[in-house]
């Protein structure tokens, strides 16, 4: 079974794909991620929602 879920980056609904803290990474935000170098102007951005994700997900324990 294939599940559709929503990105937390970029909100697009795909394929279930990196599962962080029960948040959706879709394949297309994963390999930017992966690509960013930390000089590129989209780093912060892929940076900051990854902080987002762990610092809200830690708030609900």
């Amino acid at each position: 079974m294939i599940d559709i879920i929503e990105c937390c980056m970029c909100k697009k609904i795909t394929k279930a794909n990196l599962i962080l803290k029960n948040n959706n990474i879709c394949e297309d935000c994963e390999k930017k991620i992966i690509g960013t170098k930390t000089d590129h102007q989209d780093y912060l951005k892929y940076k900051e929602g990854i902080k987002r994700l762990l610092c809200y997900s830690h708030q609900d324990k």
